[in-house]
């Protein structure tokens, strides 16, 4: 899977995601519900781990000029999409 079809899928299934972050959680969060997740959500750089389990350095762009850089991991194994930030 690549960074774009990533990027794609989750937009499709933004409903049932479950987010996980240290920082930043209410900014992303409020910038998600305004501008919905296609519109927040950028893959930077993609390395999937195991089957359907995937390793992202990720931007959350928030409003003009400001975003986040964030390393997650994104587990599309269940029925629930698990997108959790790594320290």
């Amino acid at each position: 899977m690549t960074s774009v079809e990533l990027s794609d899928y989750l937009s499709k299934v933004s409903e049932y995601i479950e987010y996980s972050f240290y920082k930043n959680s209410s900014e992303i969060m409020e910038a998600i519900m305004k501008k919905g997740f296609g519109n927040v959500f950028e893959v930077v750089t993609l390395k999937e781990d195991k089957k359907g389990i995937f390793e992202c350095k990720t931007s959350w762009n928030i409003d003009a000029g400001v975003k986040f850089l964030k390393d997650v991991v994104i587990d599309l194994t269940g029925e629930m999409v698990f997108i959790t930030e790594v320290i």
